[in-house]
């Protein structure tokens, strides 16, 4: 519970100086019928992006966070067996 805690406490600290989120691709996307491998042969489903933080010196709210104009992210549906 301790280690939960002071992972909670890690977030919050972190979104407090998040200004900005953006995405931009990589290795494209792959979900369950053709998954991409790691190096050590593991299998992996992702949509292709890759998200881009940009922190600030001083606090901010939800609602001053900014996104980056680049790629838009697709529908969660990539990664559900339907």
């Amino acid at each position: 519970m301790l280690i939960l805690m002071k992972y909670e406490q890690l977030l919050l600290k972190i979104c407090y100086f998040l200004e900005k989120i953006g995405f931009v691709e990589g290795v494209g996307p792959s979900g369950h019928g053709e998954p991409n491998h790691n190096l050590t042969g593991d299998p992996y489903f992702t949509d292709g992006l890759c998200a881009v933080l940009k922190f600030g010196h001083r606090p901010n709210s939800v609602e001053d966070i900014h996104f980056f104009d680049w790629a838009t992210p697709p529908h969660r549906a990539i990664y559900s067996d339907d």
